[in-house]
């Protein structure tokens, strides 16, 4: 059984079924991987049941350690579920704690951040909160408290604007960076915008040679007199594949019709743009260049006699 078939049936995310393969809560059969260094697992029902088993634990609180302390060892058990009601006890007591400080703040008489803050830090000295997991900088708070009491809002006060200086910061990161995106999408509206032209033979054309490249048809034409490509032979490409696979070469045809459309940004660069209101590319230009007409010259339609 693979992966994705096994995040189906348990509802996780390979992310977290391969972290509990690290951490040994699982050992399913490890395979090479036939694309980059990752390894691959082949799973089998009981693994299922397993995964099953973990999330159900999880789900109630259980912490991977203690989880895989009851799967090496049975007998842990009714320890590990008398350990894991002292701490959900213990998060209770967190929780009604936090419950507390904040039923003894008065709304009403709260207009802005700073009195918050200080209504809290007084509230916190006869009621402390309880230590977070996450273990969060306490750094502007321990400066506040430490403070003689005539220095303390003025302490509370540069901590706060150091947190707005902060947040002013990262609004200007984002407004740089929307600046950026908005540059960029200019830059490449700019870049896709292309020149077109359509040029018809007026006299005669003759396809020297062709032939396939690539699932696309090729050949030499030789423009006849009367054309002002009259004598001039360039390599274009078919734009229809099926259409002129007849195409015989050295027969002469009565005329054939050419488009040719360039990135206006690439074609200034070759010097194959005829500048204007509308900007078009210089045939004569492109033909001398074979690298640029086998690119961008196409043959759009033939005509014969």
């Amino acid at each position: 059984m693979k992966m994705k078939e096994v995040c189906q049936k348990t509802g996780l995310t390979e992310r977290a079924v391969r972290y509990y393969i690290e951490r040994g809560l699982i050992q399913p059969t490890a395979t090479p991987s036939a694309v980059g260094r990752r390894t691959d697992y082949q799973f089998d029902g009981s693994h299922i049941s397993e995964l099953r088993d973990i999330a159900a634990l999880r789900g109630c609180g259980f912490p991977l350690e203690r989880i895989l302390r009851i799967k090496q060892d049975p007998s842990e058990i009714p320890r590990q579920i008398e350990e894991q009601m002292k701490e959900t006890e213990s998060q209770e007591r967190d929780v009604r704690k936090r419950r507390e400080i904040l039923s003894r703040i008065h709304l009403t008489s709260i207009s802005d951040m700073g009195e918050l803050a200080e209504n809290l830090c007084r509230e916190e000295r006869t009621l402390s909160l309880p230590n977070l997991e996450t273990e969060p900088n306490f750094r502007r708070l321990d400066e506040i408290e430490g403070a003689e009491e005539g220095d303390r809002a003025e302490a509370l006060q540069r901590a706060l604007r150091r947190e707005m200086q902060k947040r002013g910061w990262l609004l200007a990161g984002i407004g740089l960076l929307l600046v950026l995106a908005l540059g960029a999408g200019v830059l490449i509206h700019w870049r896709n915008k292309t020149a077109y032209t359509v040029f018809t033979s007026v006299s005669s054309a003759t396809f020297l040679e062709k032939w396939p490249e690539e699932g696309e048809l090729f050949a030499t034409l030789r423009f006849g007199e009367g054309s002002e490509l009259a004598g001039m032979t360039c390599t274009v490409r078919f734009e229809n594949y099926p259409l002129y696979w007849a195409i015989v070469p050295g027969y002469e045809y009565i005329g054939a019709s050419i488009s040719a459309e360039v990135p206006l940004w690439q074609g200034r660069k070759e010097g194959i743009i005829i500048e204007g209101s509308i900007p078009s590319v210089d045939i004569v230009r492109l033909v001398q260049d074979e690298a640029l007409a086998r690119k961008y010259m196409v043959v759009t339609t033939v005509q014969g006699e």
